[in-house]
């Protein structure tokens, strides 16, 4: 069954480099290249040091100038292979991001929140970057080290097949403990990693919403929660650095046993007679190159478990069930909404919980305009997300109508909607930037209009009226002023349903007045849903709904 779990993740990794695995051979016949380059540099090291010994034969001024000419050779096949490497990594790395930033927008509603937005953040820039690396460094890496290894090995047991076997036998010492090393060691980055993710997320949370532990005095208390998941996680890091640490002197101890080895025995035939100085000088470089790759294999290892971890993590995103949005037929420009029977309940670690709805019908006439009133946790939020397919009724139906025409309210659907959410939605960039949500191709008369209509003619006062910069969530904007530029962008859709949820509820009586006033005479056409806990906002409207 794990063995199962690991092919599964390991075709996923592979499957990230689709489309660039040409760049990866390349890059890797460049590392070939320079591996072979090595070992011409070991012969000519060998050549000089047996002719400077007459040894050997040759002009050793000849000899003296190949090894420039090879070093250079290293570095420009080292040099291009890493620029084409950053140049496809970071292609690959935007690619894969946007993938998964697309499924998670794209996947249904209740499905992702339970994540920490600080957690997928977290993922999106540490996991993708892991799993990158992994299909495009970390697998050709592995077959360039076995490729030095064995070609080495061949090389040593070329010139002498006892010293040869010695090195072999001794040098990979480390694979007796591999097995329990990727179980512990798989474990512990798992919880480091969530850690990291818990601590990001708190972080983030904590920094937007400062002004609440700035005037409720909790700095302490927050920074004390801080610290105690930094320890933790401190203490992850603790164990995991003790494993990594025992494996590499276990493999420290294997390497200075070899080369002890190596050396002695070149000594030893050099004493007897057997061997020149160039062949001592061979064993030592080979010895070196056989034991680098076995070494550079270890350091493989936990990367090869932290890039199994990541892939792990992002799947779980991408397994993310997406929200249904196969296209409906088009329905006219006036639309209503019936409910027929809806029943609804939430649910807590798969418990049910009180029941939002039971059996409940109502019918948004097209060219209404209907008033949702309600206590607090009556289900005016259920309602919503029932209205924009965020989630989907147990039993009984939710259907758009327009004339003899009906369908079921899917994620499709939403093009007909154009909505106001209840707080402050603005995001970061400009005022014209968040009018463009609502209509990428508005013009500046279309924006001044809706503005206008929404009672934000305050923009024309700034200095630099629609591209003034807004801050995350509006900053620089007061409540009622991003509520307005919220109702302009809806406006903007120009779609035949109107949802607005308390989307006055910042702005001043008067000013609230002007809004609606503006609202309803001039969206006739339209199906009005207004949510609100203001009677005198739902004096406006010709219907009014009250969940009790």
């Amino acid at each position: 069954m794990e063995l199962k779990k690991y092919q599964k993740t390991f075709r996923w990794m592979l499957a990230v480099a689709d489309g660039y695995w040409f760049s990866v051979f390349v890059c890797t016949l460049l590392g070939l290249l320079n591996i072979c380059l090595g070992w011409c540099f070991v012969w000519v090291c060998k050549w000089a040091v047996d002719v400077a010994t007459h040894d050997a034969e040759g002009n050793i001024y000849h000899i003296l100038l190949l090894l420039p000419i090879v070093m250079l050779g290293e570095l420009a096949s080292s040099a291009l292979s890493s620029w084409i490497s950053q140049m496809r990594n970071v292609r690959l790395d935007n690619r894969l991001k946007q993938q998964i930033f697309r499924h998670l927008i794209d996947s249904e509603w209740r499905g992702i929140e339970k994540y920490h937005t600080g957690d997928v953040i977290n993922r999106l820039e540490s996991d993708v970057s892991s799993v990158v690396g992994f299909a495009t460094e970390t697998l050709p890496s592995i077959v360039i080290l076995l490729f030095q290894l064995v070609g080495s090995f061949f090389m040593l047991l070329y010139l002498d097949s006892t010293l040869a076997w010695i090195v072999l036998v001794v040098s990979p010492m480390f694979l007796l403990l591999a097995r329990i090393y990727m179980r512990r060691m798989h474990r512990i980055i798992r919880q480091v990693r969530e850690s990291e993710s818990g601590i990001q997320s708190q972080m983030q949370e904590n920094l937007q919403f400062r002004s609440v532990i700035k005037t409720l005095e909790q700095t302490d208390g927050t920074i004390g929660r801080l610290s105690k998941l930094m320890d933790i996680l401190t203490n992850q890091v603790r164990h995991r650095a003790t494993l990594s640490i025992f494996t590499r002197l276990c493999m420290s101890g294997g390497f200075g046993l070899s080369y002890f080895l190596t050396f002695s025995w070149g000594v030893l035939q050099i004493w007897n007679g057997v061997i020149g100085y160039g062949t001592m000088v061979a064993f030592l470089q080979l010895a070196a190159r056989v034991q680098r790759p076995i070494a550079d294999l270890s350091k493989e290892l936990p990367v090869f478990i932290r890039c199994f971890t990541a892939a792990e993590r992002l799947m779980e995103l991408q397994n993310l069930p997406a929200e249904p949005n196969e296209p409906q037929p088009a329905l006219g420009d006036e639309v209503g909404i019936r409910l027929n029977k809806v029943s609804f309940h939430y649910s807590s670690d798969g418990q049910p919980m009180k029941e939002v709805f039971d059996q409940f019908s109502f019918d948004f006439e097209p060219n209404s305009s209907v008033a949702v009133l309600g206590e607090t946790g009556v289900g005016k939020t259920t309602l919503i997300r029932l209205l924009l397919a965020l989630i989907r009724p147990e039993s009984g139906s939710v259907e758009l109508y327009s004339g003899n025409q009906s369908q079921p309210i899917t994620a499709y659907s939403r093009r007909y909607y154009s909505y106001v959410p209840q707080g402050n939605t603005l995001l970061s960039g400009t005022i014209r930037s968040n009018l463009q949500l609502g209509n990428a191709s508005a013009t500046d008369e279309e924006m001044r209009d809706a503005l206008h209509r929404a009672a934000a003619d305050f923009v024309f006062k700034m200095p630099l009226q629609l591209d003034t910069p807004c801050g995350e969530r509006g900053g620089g904007l007061s409540e009622g002023q991003a509520q307005r530029i919220a109702i302009a962008r809806a406006l903007l859709r120009k779609a035949p349903i109107l949802l607005l949820d308390e989307a006055t509820s910042a702005l001043d009586p008067e000013t609230e007045q002007k809004v609606l006033d503006q609202l309803f005479d001039r969206t006739s056409h339209c199906l009005v849903i207004l949510v609100t806990h203001r009677p005198t906002a739902a004096d406006r409207c010709t219907k009014v709904m009250k969940l009790t």
